[in-house]
């Protein structure tokens, strides 16, 4: 089994502790302090150390001392230790340190925000690698889970049941299946599936099954209600008969005055065609009508047509012109800006040049070592100087004023050009607007025309052919139907009605049979569905079960791995339901409601199981000791961190 011991632990500038330096002991060691002297933060620089976080896995939080409420600015903060590796020691070191930078030009460094460094046995490697390094030695979590005697038993229940289960391993669902044919049975038959699937499967079957079958009695009722009322149907037959035989004899009676009426039926049917052909004729009349009014209404559209896309076309002409002369403005604007720009220089070069030309040499005769007057030709030579200096110095000047010169003849041509288009666009601004206007007025003297009317009542051969046609369906009305005939044809509808009145009741029949058949139907699926869902239950039944005895045989196995604490893997809801579960018990009593002692005692306990299956002893810290008076025997390193009224951290061991 590996085996870590921490020999030596260095902090300096960690967060409330600027200098500690722990020599630790191989067995039990005891770190003495009064409250917020920092006996947790030794555990958070040691975990900083290793991974870069502490205990509560925050990375690099709040390492910095405050002084004051502010952050020790300027201060390296540094985590060092020595660790007894299977007999060979380890030194390392983790160092967080701030970059200040003094850019270019500034005279005071800038924070450039913090940087890591970290040593192997004194050597700097990079953050990276050394990570990797102590992944080598221990897996993070592992490492929590070895040296943090609270940890395992906080973690979420399900992590806990898969690290338990990894350590005692699981018995093949056959091996649990064997001697209980229900279990074979289940276990063939979920073959190639998990177990946890197939519940699924059959959890979504049960709850369709009861959906279907919470739909059956409703669907009967329903059916019952629109079964028509029950009656005697061989009567109805003979009354059915009776009224056939009466339609019977009217159509014999009828048929002797059909010759006469036919005669009738002949003349009103000519008249119909007269009065037809008449009301023809009307149509196109009309039609001829309303045709002349479009084409008038046609003429006077085109012509508003044009007078508005005339309109159109000039306002947007308009508008483009418009914009133009706003461009051309500030244009304008802007060039004379310029060319105030370019008259005030030259009036600053002619002032620059009456200075320099008013210059004269006023150079010293007097030479300024030795104190004695400079010969003649010095005396010339520096007037010399000073004049060709000066006409140089002039004619840049006088070049300059050209160049100025040339710029604003060239700026007033530009004012000239663009004054010219200003006023050309003005006035074709204002002769555009004119014809818009004169376009306006023309249009306002055409008709607006929305809706053709043709009045009937104006047109003379409309009238005409009206009067006719009133005269003809007049004689149609004086052509009538046999008074006798008619009486005879009213009381065969009457019975024809009758007839299809009783033969819809009749027709009742066999609706009744169709939802009497339905309503069977409808009762056999629900036995079907009501046995289906019987034969799910007793599977889910033979799961639940199966699952049970899975979860004892896991408790016993897991269990036997422990000396204080016992795992309670299975539970059950209110309406009695097996639900898994994973609850740590420290003498039949929850982890999370046990005395601190007993919680402690179960941490290590688990610890100590742990240490077996990964096969690595790791440094223990304790922390809350002083609320524990036994431990259980641990074979490794201890540190247990006691509260007492020491105004130091005092480390005994």
């Amino acid at each position: 089994m590996k085996k870590v011991i921490l020999k030596q632990l260095c902090l300096r500038n960690f967060r409330g502790i600027k200098n500690l330096e722990l020599n630790f002991s191989d067995r039990e060691n005891f770190i003495f302090g009064d409250n917020g002297l920092g006996k947790s933060t030794v555990f958070d620089a040691y975990c900083w150390l290793l991974f870069g976080k502490d205990a509560q896995d925050r990375k690099d939080y709040n390492i910095r001392p405050i002084i004051n409420g502010e952050l020790l600015r300027r201060v390296d903060c540094e985590v060092s230790a020595i660790l007894d590796i299977d007999g060979s020691e380890t030194e390392l070191k983790r160092v967080f340190k701030e970059k200040w930078v003094k850019p270019r030009g500034e005279i005071e460094e800038v924070f450039k925000g913090n940087e890591t460094e970290t040593f192997w046995n004194n050597v700097p490697i990079n953050v990276s690698e050394y990570q990797k390094k102590i992944n080598e030695i221990i897996d993070e979590v592992i490492f929590k889970m070895l040296s943090i005697v609270h940890f395992f038993p906080t973690l979420d229940w399900k992590v806990q049941r898969e690290f338990l289960f990894q350590m005692a391993g699981t018995l093949s669902d056959a091996e649990i299946a064997q001697g209980n044919e229900d279990f074979t049975k289940l276990i063939d038959k979920i073959s190639g599936k998990s177990l946890s699937d197939f519940k699924k499967e059959i959890s979504a079957q049960k709850r369709k099954l009861k959906e279907n079958i919470a739909q059956i009695q409703p669907r009967i009722d329903q059916t019952q209600k629109l079964i028509p009322e029950k009656i005697d149907f061989s009567q109805v037959e003979k009354e059915i008969d009776v009224l056939k035989q009466k339609v019977n004899d009217i159509d014999n009676a009828i048929s002797n005055k059909a010759e006469a009426l036919r005669q009738r039926f002949e003349e009103i049917k000519h008249k119909q065609e007269y009065i037809n052909e008449l009301k023809q004729e009307q149509q196109n009349i009309l039609f001829n009508a309303e045709l002349k009014e479009r084409e008038k209404t046609f003429e006077l559209e085109k012509q508003r047509q044009i007078v508005e896309n005339s309109i159109k076309a000039l306002q947007k002409s308009c508008e483009d012109d418009q914009f133009n002369l706003k461009s051309f403005n500030s244009k304008l604007s802007d060039y004379k800006i310029r060319l105030q720009t370019r008259k005030n220089e030259i009036i600053a070069l002619r002032k620059e040049w009456v200075d320099e030309n008013a210059k004269e040499y006023d150079g010293s005769d007097t030479c300024p070592v030795c104190g004695q007057n400079m010969p003649k030709e010095m005396m010339e030579n520096s007037i010399k100087l000073f004049t060709e200096a000066k006409m140089k110095k002039l004619s840049e000047i006088s070049q300059r004023g050209k160049g100025i010169d040339a710029e604003i003849k060239e700026l007033e041509n530009e004012i000239e050009n663009i004054q010219i288009k200003i006023y050309s666009l003005t006035e074709d601004i204002l002769e555009k607007e004119k014809e818009i206007a004169d376009l306006k007025d023309h249009l306002a003297l055409i008709p607006v025309i929305t809706k053709i009317q043709v009045l009937q009542d104006e047109i003379p051969e409309y009238k005409e052919l009206q009067e006719k046609i009133e005269q003809a369906e007049s004689g149609i009305k004086q052509i009538s139907e046999d008074p006798d005939v008619a009486d005879l044809k009213n009381k065969k509808i009457e019975f024809l009605n009758h007839i299809r009145e009783l033969e819809i009741r009749l027709h009742d029949r066999y609706l009744i049979h169709a939802y009497e058949n339905e309503i069977k139907e409808l009762e056999k699926r629900g036995k079907e569905l009501a046995q289906q869902l019987a034969d799910i239950e007793k599977e889910e039944y033979i799961i639940q079960q199966f699952t049970k005895k899975k979860i004892d045989e896991c408790e016993k196995r897991i269990n036997s791995l422990f000396s204080i604490v016992k795992f309670k893997l299975f539970d059950y809801t209110i309406d009695g339901n097996e639900i898994e579960t994973c609850i740590p018990l420290v003498n039949g009593i929850p982890y999370g409601v046990a005395n601190n002692a007993g919680q402690v005692n179960a941490g290590l306990d688990i610890i100590k199981t742990l240490q077996r299956f990964y096969g690595i002893q790791l440094p223990i810290f304790c922390d809350g000791a002083e609320s524990v008076n036994h431990y259980i025997e641990m074979d490794c390193q201890m540190i247990f961190l006691k509260v007492t009224l020491d105004k130091t951290l005092t480390l005994k061991n």
